[in-house]
Order: structure tokens, then sequence, then C-alpha cells
């Protein structure tokens, strides 16, 4: 349930990424720069915001998140149709970048919670096809919708897709029996967490998590990068629709994470993420 829900939340996500970059160009007379910030600008919000998040959950639990995160996305996309000027554009933006994050930050953890300890590598890689298989066929989707619908169909589109995410969530558990939180264990039955097992609160900054994460973020960067400047460069070079680039990198995605899906349990974390990055660096330069 949790994969389906993540796959139509990044199908959404992910279609408005060509949308935003072609509607930045094409109707608000913007250049890269302008591209470029209308794409990323929401990972300024997200930064402030995930921190809370993260502890919003383990109090509230992880339904809580995913389904509210999906909701108000949902929303926010759907404003997307209404910003006819490019400051309107990144003021909504920056909104969405403070309600999606309750989604990825639950969807994250609850993975976590469900998993056995010794297949959580497995876990994270079925999850991940949820997530990159919407990222990548989210795009055409998008380029699709905008030819046929124009950039108000398109932006309405998306929001159906985050919609169906939400009524997903519905069905997961607030809390898993015996996970452990940053707060404490929780107890299903209670449906909330066990104060009576409580640690002392910490900072919001978790300092083993700083690395990983700039690793990540350094990983997560191609991302945007590929989408949202990929239809503008084949309209540059007249090189036609950008949906068959962003569908074989999909089918890729999961024909891959199924076969390798052990392979994080097995190589352990720290090989499996080098690999996948010096892929992941000798594609961008190819395509370059």
């Amino acid at each position: 349930t949790v994969v389906a829900a993540a796959f139509f939340s990044a199908l959404a996500f992910s279609s408005t990424l060509p949308m935003v970059a072609r509607y930045v160009t094409g109707e608000l007379g913007g250049g890269d720069l302008e591209v470029g910030l209308a794409i990323g600008v929401f990972s300024f919000s997200a930064v402030l915001a995930r921190p809370f998040i993260g502890r919003l959950g383990d109090e509230r639990g992880r339904r809580f998140l995913i389904l509210g995160g999906t909701s108000a996305t949902a929303v926010v996309l759907a404003m997307h149709a209404l910003a006819d000027n490019y400051m309107v554009l990144l003021l909504v933006r920056l909104l969405m970048g403070a309600v999606q994050g309750g989604f990825f930050v639950g969807t994250v953890t609850l993975v976590n919670d469900l998993a056995p300890e010794h297949r959580r590598g497995e876990a994270a890689s079925y999850f991940s096809i949820a997530i990159y298989g919407g990222m990548a066929f989210g795009p055409w989707i998008g380029e699709i919708a905008t030819d046929r619908y124009d950039f108000t169909g398109g932006f309405l589109i998306a929001a159906l897709l985050m919609g169906v995410a939400a009524v997903i969530s519905w069905f997961l558990p607030a809390f898993v029996p015996g996970a452990m939180t940053s707060s404490g264990r929780v107890l299903e039955h209670r449906g909330r967490m066990n104060l009576d097992d409580v640690p002392p609160k910490r900072g919001l900054i978790y300092g083993p998590a700083v690395w990983p994460g700039v690793i990540l973020a350094m990983g997560i960067i191609t991302f945007p990068a590929m989408q949202g400047f990929m239809p503008k460069l084949m309209d540059e070079r007249s090189l036609g629709d950008a949906g068959p680039i962003f569908a074989s990198y999909g089918i890729l995605v999961l024909v891959l994470r199924l076969l390798a899906r052990k392979m994080p349990d097995r190589l352990g974390t720290a090989q499996t993420a080098a690999i996948a990055l010096a892929g992941a660096s000798a594609g961008m330069v190819v395509m370059a």
C-alpha cells in the first residue's frame, strides 16, 4: 500500500517538472536561470520544514504525515494553474516544498518500520521503484497533458494523481507495533508513543545523518537537472518529444531495482551507494 501511494505521489510531483520548465520559458518569458530557480526553490522550504515534520510523525503517526502531505500537496499542485506571473509561481513552489515533505518523511519512516532489520535494504529497493519509477514516467505524463490540455489541465491532472495517493494513504497504519521512533517505542493499541519510555529531546540536527544527507543530495541533484531541462534540450536541438527518454529510464529503473533488490543487504550501503553514484555520474557525462 505504501509503495502504491508513493508511486502516484512521485508520478504527480515529477509530472510538473517539465511543465514548470515550459511554463516559465513559454508563458512567463523566463530563461534557464528562472527555470532552474522555479524547479529547485521548493527545496528551501523543504529543508526548513522537514526537521519539524519528522518529529510530528513520531508523535502523531506516519499516516498523519502521509495523508496530510498528499492532501495538501494536491491542493498546491492545483494552485500552480493560478500562477499568472513568475513571483506567484515561486511562492506556490515554496509552499509545495513545505507540505510535500510530510509525505516523503512519512513513507520513508513507515517502510523502515515495516521491514525486518535484515531486509531493510531490500524493502528500500522496492520503495525506490515507486519513487524513481514515478519520477521517470511522471514527466512523460506532464508532456502529454500539456500538449493536450495546456498548462492548466496539466497541473490539474498532477493534482488528481496526488489525490489518488491521498486516497490510498487512508489504508496505511498510523504506527507499526514495536517500531522505534526518535521519541519512544510505539504501542499500536494505544495509537501513540509509550510515554514511559521517552528519552530527552534532542536538537533538530541529528549529527550522524548529516553526511549521508549530503551524499543523498548530491545524488538526487541529477534528477531535476535531467527532468527539468531535457524537454528544453530536445526542443532546441529538434529531437522531438522527451517522453521516450523518460520512459526508457523508467523501465531500466524498474528492471534493475527488482534484479538488484538485495544488493544493499549483501554489499552494504556504502558500496551500493558508491556504485550507484558512479553510474549516475557516468550517465550525466554521456548526456552532456
